[in-house]
């Protein structure tokens, strides 16, 4: 065991030296290559400046190589084959200590043979382990650090970073391609003749149109392109040999001429794609080294669906929804397009874009499937797809992930509606029965079943039995409405209902909650009971829930006729399919297609039986009413269809061909006989509806053409008032007293005149003058009367005759006449006042012939708005108008209120306010009559079995749900470019102090009163 350990121990210890000889051989010979390899890359580039021919360059370049390879044989591989190995580090160990080497390698031979064999070798066992012993503790305690001095690596380090700096140096200053030759591994140089030496090159980038970026100018780079595909490259440099003329040649043969101008070189080209260029003069030969040319991909658009979100998306064929998308691109996107696909197919639509956006797109859009035709339970994938502008390699199309739609099976909806709706109808015949059923007692309030009292009297009515019996009856009516209210609500998501049957359902729902209201008042509000308004009550009831059975009636028999012409269209298209499966059969026989036939043979067998189950469901009524029977009656579709099926197996295919085609005859005959009965039934039962509804908008174009009338009247009146202003006081009690503070001043000014006069004339009782003046004194106390006695037309007289004799004094005062002279201011003033009396008097009286005309107009204006008052209350109180919208009764009521705010301003002598307010009416009583025209032709469209969905036309009408949405782009003016700061708010703040429109209270109260009830 020990001599083992020995030998082991050896061996571990001269593997080790060997290793570390390695190893330091290793990294000298390194050093000394990297040495060299700076040297001669520094050397070489400095010689490379004596000549630029290629074959000096390359004689250089072999050199170089040369000089490398031999380093490394000398340095590395020469020294780790002789000193690296075993006799290399004996041969160490001897000069380290003499005798050391020879010991060793005893020691290595006796491990190497068998200890036990000493003796062979003339060596006992023990002596040789002894041996091994004394080399082993000799080299553990021997210092080798001059075996492998690392230390004296050190100074490599300091040279190799020294050169380094050098070579790099010359490789960065030194101009000329001949450092990028040296480490590239071709043999010459890549361009024939010599070398152009080029320098200060500059490149200008002109970029494409469609990317919009400015021209970029590179200065200091070394010659390489990198642009897209597309741009303009303009190369100037100054040569640093002598240059007259040369051209650009690029990698793919195009030769560009160079064109010299103050010592520079100019020349230009399209990048089409990568290579390369360089620059030749050809008079001496001279090719300036190769710059490289690498073109950037325009990289297609980026565009995404962010909504809707998950897997599958369910929507009706008459539904939309909002589809949130994101496009992006480096330079610009083109255009936008919806794309979608299904089994039959696939189409597009173009996006909208706005003008601004170019680069990056965040936009919403409203898709529905309605212009598609789409199949109930379809599945149809849209995507968006974005094109850039590249007008070079052409527009690159960016797809969107794809969102799935998964079409709601609508004629399933359908069908629960309708059961709801027969569900309805069961009910209000149990209803219409019970209540006929009381009404048909002797008296009507008796209870329907004996009390249990054989004795009682005929006269006594029990009430609490009636109250029962009418709680009873309530409580189904509550629940025929809830019926209805589902009825109604399944309408609006159903893609088949009918719009026209809709709105007289809703009124049905009006109606018979207003009676349901009623009724719970008369039983639930008195402890007494009013049998005599209940009777009336139940009369009403009675005559209400008949006009609605024969709605809801109607309303399924009608749909019924429908379902058969679907199934009928259903099978005509099957039959085209089944056509041109035999004609591709009648090309080649295929055991494929063959199975497809049987298949839609099949399933045109069930619509078939379908088909006929519908036909006989139908009542007779109008089976023998409005469907012609020979259309149903001439033929057996099932046996024809049997025979070609028949054919068709036995490969006769032009026979079977020929029979689909009169088969597909037959089947279309018969759809002419339903559609005809359709239209004949739905005429019948909407006749006298759209004749109620023609003779309402004939009214309302009366009304509308009466207060047409009256606005122009008004407006009239207007002008003439501003052709003629009136008097300018506020009314008239103000009016009279100013007019009586005038007349005492004109009779001031008279008696100061008399008393100048007489004050003149001392000795004549009563002097002429005096006389006269005196008798104007009296004319204007009696003026000043009849003013007091609002005797108008006396008092314009007496002012006008007042004023002609101040005049004929003011005359006579100039002639000195009576001594009339004395006192000529005052009678000047007299006559003055008097003028203007008259004047005033003169305006009054237009004023109260304009007070006639506004009372007559006001007058005309309450007969007009009595009329739509009773018009409004024809259409809410009566019940045959089983389809008129209830927003034509609100419309009216809206004219109604703002005729009636007109007459109060005609009556107020505020002209402009009532013009306003009848421009108010005239509107509402426009869109009653648009509402009344828009329900008369969906009347029309439902006689004729084309009624409009409900979804699409409560989207259309009322922009709710998800049709009817505007997503147009609206353009919102930057705020520095609207009125802003205080005078912006000035503007708010003044139209909140100046109140509320005209009639905004009253309808206000009337939207609360509609929301109460």
């Amino acid at each position: 065991m020990d001599s083992f350990d020995s030998r082991s121990r050896l061996d571990a210890l001269v593997e080790s030296l060997i290793q570390k000889k390695k190893k330091y051989l290793l990294l000298k010979g390194s050093s000394i290559f990297a040495l060299t390899i700076f040297i001669c890359l520094g050397l070489a580039s400095l010689l490379s400046l004596l000549y630029s021919n290629p074959i000096y360059y390359t004689l250089l370049k072999i050199i170089t190589v040369m000089s490398l390879i031999l380093i490394v044989i000398k340095a590395l591989v020469i020294p780790l084959l002789r000193e690296a190995g075993t006799k290399g580090v004996l041969g160490e160990l001897d000069n380290i200590a003499p005798g050391l080497g020879e010991d060793t390698l005893n020691a290595i031979e006796l491990k190497d043979n068998n200890i036990h064999n000493s003796r062979i070798l003339g060596t006992s066992q023990n002596l040789a382990l002894a041996h091994i012993d004394k080399i082993i503790n000799k080299l553990d305690v021997l210092d080798l650090k001059s075996f492998y001095p690392i230390r004296n690596l050190k100074r490599y380090l300091i040279l190799l970073i020294g050169t380094a700096i050098f070579a790099s140096l010359i490789t960065i200053f030194i101009p000329g391609n001949f450092p990028s030759y040296l480490l590239s591994f071709h043999v010459t140089p890549p361009n024939t003749g010599s070398h152009l030496e080029l320098a200060d090159i500059e490149i200008t980038l002109k970029y494409p149109e469609y990317i919009n970026l400015p021209t970029q100018k590179i200065k200091g780079t070394r010659g390489n392109v990198k642009a897209i595909k597309g741009t303009e490259i303009t190369f100037e440099a100054k040569p640093l040999n002598s240059f007259e003329k040369g051209s650009l040649i690029v990698e793919n043969g195009i030769s560009v001429p160079v064109s010299m101008s103050d010592g520079r070189i100019k020349a230009g080209f399209t990048v089409l794609g990568s290579g390369s260029f360089t620059i030749k003069e050809t008079s001496t030969g001279l090719i300036s080294e190769t710059y490289r040319i690498n073109t950037e991909e325009d990289k297609e658009p980026s565009v995404s669906i962010s909504s809707p979100m998950g897997e599958t998306v369910e929507l009706g064929s008459e539904e939309k929804i909002d589809i949130f998308y994101e496009a992006e691109d480096d330079f610009g996107i083109s255009k936008l397009v919806l794309t979608w696909e299904n089994e039959r197919g696939q189409s597009h639509i173009p996006i909208a874009k706005k003008e601004q956006e170019t680069s990056a797109i965040k936009d919403k859009l409203s898709w529905g499937p309605s212009g598609i035709n789409p199949a109930d339970g379809d599945t149809i994938k849209l995507r968006v797809l974005a094109y850039d502008n590249d007008t070079i390699s052409g527009p690159k199309v960016g797809v969107s992930n794809a969102i799935t739609i998964k079409l709601k099976d609508a004629r399933l909806k359908h069908k629960e509606t309708l059961v709801y709706a027969e569900q309805l109808m069961e009910e209000l015949i149990n209803i219409l029965g019970d209540e006929i059923n009381i009404a048909n007692k002797r008296n009507p309030a008796r209870s329907m079943e004996s009390t249990g009292n054989s004795k009682s009297e005929p006269g006594v009515i029990d009430i609490r039995q009636v109250l029962k019996i009418q709680k009873k009856l309530t409580q189904k009516i509550e629940h025929a409405i809830g019926t209805l209210d589902i009825t109604i609500a399944g309408m609006k998501e159903d893609e088949y209902s009918d719009f026209t049957y809709f709105v007289g359902l809703s009124n049905m729902e009006l109606r018979i909650k207003t009676l349901l209201d009623e009724r719970k008042y008369l039983i639930e509000s008195f402890a007494k009971l009013d049998i005599g308004r209940l009777g009336r009550l139940m009369k009403r009831e009675i005559n209400e829930f008949e006009d609605d059975i024969l709605l809801l009636d109607s309303m399924l028999k009608g749909d019924k006729l429908m379902d058969s012409l679907r199934s009928s269209k259903d099978l005509l298209n099957e039959y085209d399919e089944l056509s041109e499966l035999l004609k591709q059969l009648n090309e080649g026989s295929n055991e494929q297609l063959e199975a497809l036939i049987q298949e839609k043979l099949n399933q045109i067998r069930d619509l078939m039986s379908q088909l006929a189950k519908k036909i006989n469901g139908l009542d007779g009524d109008i089976q023998e009413g409005f469907l012609n029977q020979d259309a149903f009656e001439a033929t057996n579709l099932q046996t024809q269809l049997n025979q070609i099926s028949k054919l068709a197996r036995e490969g006769d295919i032009d026979q079977a061909l020929e029979m689909l085609s009169s088969l597909t005859q037959s089947l279309q005959n018969m759809m002419a006989s339903l559609e005809n009965g359709m239209q004949s039934f739905g005429s019948s039962m909407m006749a006298k509806e759209i004749s109620k509804l023609n003779e309402l908008i004939s009214r309302i174009e009366d009304i509308e053409k009466e207060e047409t009338s009256l606005k122009d009247k008004t407006g009239e009146l207007k002008k003439d008032l501003l052709e003629n202003p009136n008097s300018p006081r506020d009314n008239l009690r103000e009016f009279i007293e100013n007019e009586k503070i005038k007349v005492q001043e004109l009779i001031n000014n008279l008696k100061q005149a008399r008393a100048k006069i007489a004050n003149e004339s001392p000795g004549e009782a009563n002097p002429e003058g005096a006389y006269l003046v005196e008798k104007m004194i009296e004319k204007s106390e009696q003026l000043n009367n009849w003013l007091k006695d609002m005797n108008y037309i006396e008092a314009s007289k007496n002012a006008k005759s007042i004023e002609e004799s101040t005049k004929g004094l003011n005359e006579m005062s100039s002639l000195n006449i009576g001594n009339l002279a004395k006192a000529s201011q005052e009678i000047g003033r007299a006559k003055h006042l008097a003028q203007e009396i008259r004047k005033d008097l003169e305006r009054f009286n237009i004023k109260g012939n304009s007070e006639n005309q506004f009372g007559k107009m006001a007058g005309r204006q309450d007969e007009i708005q009595g009329q739509t008052g009773d018009l409004s209350s024809d259409i809410g109180e009566r019940g045959d108008g089983l389809f008129f919208s209830p927003k034509i009764g609100d419309k009216l009521g809206e004219a109604e209120n703002f005729m009636g705010n007109a007459s109060k301003d005609l009556r107020g002598q505020r002209v402009s306010k009532a013009i306003s307010n009848q421009d108010e009416a005239l509107k509402a009583l426009q869109e009653a009559k648009e509402q009344a025209q828009d329900m008369l032709q969906q009347m029309r469209l439902s006689a004729r079995g084309n009624g409009s969905p409900v979804p699409m036309m409560l989207g259309q009408r009322y922009g709710q749900g998800i049709i009817g949405t505007d997503n147009r782009y609206v353009e919102i003016p930057a705020v520095d470019e609207s009125q802003i700061g205080k005078e912006f708010k000035q503007r708010i703040l003044e139209a909140m102090k100046g109140g509320s429109p005209e009639g905004y209270i009253e309808l206000n109260k009337k939207y609360y009163d509609r929301i109460i009830k």
